[in-house]
């Protein structure tokens, strides 16, 4: 090849050279532009809720929206401010020109959740899905059933207790704490400060038996208090009740102090079968 062609040659990839980069930098220019194109004012929260705020919300998502309206990144706003504690979801969206929509759905708490596989079990709540979470004075909370299990067991707990809880309304009681052991072993504690062991296998099964039969067991113990009923048999249960005898009536005028109520224990054991029972066993996943 000739002088001449090599320097025309040479001139050609200069400037082929020169216009690939001066298209690259305008294309950066432009790109950066366009992304603070559209300034993003405001962060409108269409949500209602007990335990945030809408300050918190905006806190935890500002640095998300601070560019133009292509520049938001919608993934990382709604990761962010789902890391708040009392958030279940989080929905976001961009309106045109200048805004962004945040629906904050809160969880909705079921229980006190102690968690067995750790030596000091810290209080942490649960919600209804089954989620533990652990928020600033949780154990403040008052009114909250108490449930304790191992961590893998800890979605079949919240499935149980649900599912128990709901079959002791018409009986005119409550479930305020449930225990299922690193063993396997149920056990529940009523609102009248009784026990109920259900033992290691056939937890639905058990629990169904005593709701259907309990409104007799306790109209055959009138003017008596149960303390502790086990289920722990193929086809019966033993309960233990406990005698309370009130005081006598004394004139308004003059009540001395109330005597201690005095009690006498008894032990009785109720044989009942229930061929309809159907099985709703407590498993570990």
């Amino acid at each position: 090849m000739s002088s001449a062609g090599s320097k025309v040659w040479f001139t050609t990839l200069t400037i082929a050279a020169c216009v690939i980069a001066l298209a690259v930098g305008f294309g950066l220019v432009k790109s950066d532009a366009h992304r603070q194109m559209f300034p993003m004012k405001h962060m409108v929260i269409q949500s209602r809720f007990d335990h945030i705020s809408a300050e918190q919300i905006h806190a935890a998502g500002q640095k998300h929206v601070s560019g133009g309206f292509f520049a938001v990144d919608l993934t990382s706003l709604r990761k962010e401010i789902g890391t708040l504690p009392w958030v279940a979801r989080v929905e976001v969206r961009k309106r045109w020109p200048d805004t962004v929509i945040v629906r904050v759905h809160e969880r909705k708490v079921l229980a006190h959740w102690a968690d067995l596989d750790r030596e000091n079990p810290t209080d942490v709540l649960v919600d209804v899905n089954g989620d533990a979470f652990e928020v600033e004075g949780a154990d403040a909370i008052r009114g909250l059933p108490r449930l304790s299990s191992p961590s893998a067991a800890r979605a079949s707990l919240v499935t149980f207790y649900t599912a128990s809880a709901q079959s002791l309304r018409g009986l005119g009681l409550h479930l305020v704490a449930l225990r299922f052991s690193k063993r396997g072993s149920l056990t529940a504690t009523l609102s009248d400060g009784s026990k109920i062991r259900l033992g290691i296998e056939q937890h639905g099964e058990r629990w169904d038996r005593m709701v259907k039969n309990l409104p007799t067991l306790l109209s055959q113990n009138l003017g008596k208090r149960m303390i502790e009923l086990d289920l722990r048999y193929t086809n019966g249960m033993a309960a233990r009740f406990e005698d309370v005898l009130a005081p006598e009536a004394t004139s308004p005028e003059f009540a001395p102090p109330m005597p201690a109520m005095v009690r006498q224990r008894e032990r009785s054991a109720v044989a009942m079968s229930d061929a309809n029972a159907h099985a709703r066993s407590l498993a570990t996943p």
